[in-house]
């Protein structure tokens, strides 16, 4: 394990083993992994099968069309229904126009296409179900599935990971699959088994004249790489005739092609440039004012320069072109785990903010250390832009020191998952949680939605948050909790006097106090409501005046929360 961009290679590379029923054969330690080299040996066949079935097209344009044609159940939602299945239908077409010796391909989607704009009416929506199976069915064959779906992860990697390397170059999209495979075990494979059969063969020399044998058949076979022929060639001038000792040739090796300037153990064997990597490269001949003492050298090793080929399969699909991934000082099994959660929340509103909230449920068990020192990573490269977006982010001390000690108490009970994503991306982003609340709590009140236990918890995670970053040890949150349940007594006093229609006006006449900052109106307001009840107003409403142990929002909001509140999770929590 290395920085960020490593770790991802290393967790690509293991779910690509992962998908190819491989895993089991890694040795996983606890900052490492360890395999037999033979395990490369088919391991371009792996790569290419595990992008095909993680951007299987087939998969994605039939959920696109099945959408559609739920909507399109509604009559006035048939004709853009028609619409938005003619479009997906047209893409394809174009996509596979040209691209196939079998022209029968382009017909019948030239056919479907044409039969969908003639489907005007509602009435004829049977005949629209049977032409969306049909392209179902066309996009399901192996053909074009593997064709399309092949086009499409090439044009990510070339785009966001690679440019235009090895079987990225636009010359080689009209390959076949299995050429193209090749292609990237040539480039990328290849020359790694070749250094492990030099390296294996250095660590078993007995005999000189054994070990001179070895590097001239190898110089023989033309099919070797440069690079590998390059070294061979250096051995055999340098070592083998000057008769330097054996012990020594990994030495001279390193002195003469250098270390790899990220796992040092390995010789480098070309330098780190856009093709490697784009998000992190920069145009080395053209950025000698960077680099210190204007050298633009970053050498690496034909290892890492693979594992940063894997790198696409560690990270997950975001929005709008940009991936993810999560670094955290783990180990890498815990690495894996929580990049295998990410992913599996690619889909919803808040994925980082919900894979925080999935730490949160292990937070006690974390140090503050380790919360702080999880980064999130977020970026977009465009190599024909020449630029990449790329945004970090990680936990403050004391937003750490939050989620270890308190976040179970509040947080994590809250039922919403939607709010509570939201409440996790407001603390990430250090923004008042007091706007999302009273947004949640004029919802609450106009739906007549009676549970607002969710919006008392926010209130106390903004309270007992404010208490931490001030650099307050032990937080006491129980006189929130009182005025809480003095909010759910009044609740009960318009049940019984059968007035609970008031509890919606009373609600919308202290919230929009509340959030103009009016504390007169507020207080007047509350007032007039304990006095109609007969009930006496506890001492804790003066902090709305003075603010000395609560300020005003806590108290308002915490009030409002248990007068519409008809919950039954009464789980105090106190700290």
């Amino acid at each position: 394990m290395n920085d960020w961009f490593v770790n991802m290679g290393i967790i690509g590379f293991m779910r690509i083993l992962k998908k190819a029923g491989r895993y089991n054969e890694l040795n996983i330690e606890d900052n490492f992994i360890e395999f037999d080299s033979c395990l490369l040996e088919n391991f371009h066949k792996y790569y290419f099968n595990y992008f095909l079935e993680r951007y299987d097209i087939y998969k994605r344009e039939s959920k696109k069309v099945d959408i559609y044609l739920q909507i399109g159940k509604k009559e006035e939602k048939y004709k853009d229904a028609v619409e938005w299945i003619k479009n997906v239908v047209g893409n394809n077409r174009n996509k596979v126009k040209g691209k196939f010796e079998d022209k029968s391909i382009e017909l019948k989607f030239n056919e479907l296409y044409s039969q969908l704009g003639k489907l005007k009416k509602h009435i004829n929506y049977k005949q629209l179900e049977d032409l969306v199976e049909e392209f179902k069915v066309l996009m399901e064959t192996e053909e074009v599935n593997e064709k399309l779906t092949l086009n499409y992860f090439r044009s990510i990697l070339s785009t966001h990971f690679f440019g235009q390397a090895s079987f990225l170059q636009k010359g080689c999209s009209s390959k076949s699959l299995v050429e193209q495979s090749a292609i990237m075990f040539k480039d990328y494979i290849k020359p790694i088994l070749e250094e492990v059969r030099l390296y294996n063969k250095i660590e078993k020399i007995k005999d000189i004249k054994e070990f001179g044998e070895f590097i001239d058949q190898e110089l023989k076979n033309k099919n070797n790489s440069k690079f590998y022929l390059k070294i061979l060639k250096y051995v055999k001038k340098n070592v083998l005739k000057k008769g330097i000792e054996l012990e020594k040739i990994k030495e001279y090796l390193f002195n003469n092609f250098g270390h790899c300037s990220i796992w040092e153990e390995y010789i480098a064997s070309t330098d780190y440039t856009e093709a490697i990597f784009i998000p992190l490269a920069v145009s080395n001949t053209n950025a000698q004012n960077f680099m210190w003492n204007l050298n633009t050298s970053y050498p690496i090793s034909n290892l890492i320069k693979f594992i940063l080929l894997c790198s696409p399969a560690g990270t997950t699909d975001m929005k709008n072109n940009y991936f993810g991934f999560v670094n955290m000082d783990a180990s890498v099994n815990e690495l894996y785990r929580v990049n295998e959660n990410f992913m599996s929340m690619k889909d919803e509103e808040n994925p980082f903010e919900s894979l925080v909230y999935d730490i949160l449920s292990e937070a006690t068990k974390k140090s503050v250390w380790t919360l702080q020192n999880i980064l999130f990573i977020e970026f977009s490269a465009n190599y024909d832009a020449k630029n990449c977006n790329l945004k970090y982010f990680n936990i403050p001390k004391n937003i750490a020191k939050y989620f270890k000690n308190y976040s179970k108490k509040d947080l994590v009970l809250i039922y919403d998952k939607k709010f509570k994503g939201n409440l996790v991306n407001y603390i990430l982003n250090n923004k008042d949680m007091k706007y999302l609340i009273q947004d949640k709590l004029r919802e609450n009140i106009k739906n007549s939605y009676k549970d607002s236990y969710d919006c008392f918890l926010a209130t106390r995670a903004r309270f007992t948050l404010k208490k931490v970053i001030k650099g307050c040890e032990e937080v006491d949150s129980s006189k929130l909790w009182v005025i809480y349940k003095s909010g759910q007594d009044l609740n009960s006093y318009f049940k019984e006097k059968e007035s609970e229609n008031k509890i919606q006006g009373i609600a919308y006449r202290l919230l929009n106090a509340s959030k103009s900052g009016n504390k007169k109106e507020f207080m007047d307001s509350l007032l007039r409501i304990f006095m109609a009840a007969g009930k006496e107003v506890p001492s804790l409403f003066l902090n709305v005046m003075h603010e000395k142990d609560l300020d005003f929002e806590t108290v308002a909001h915490s009030f409002i929360s248990g007068l519409i509140s008809n919950s039954n999770r009464e789980v105090k929590g106190d700290y």
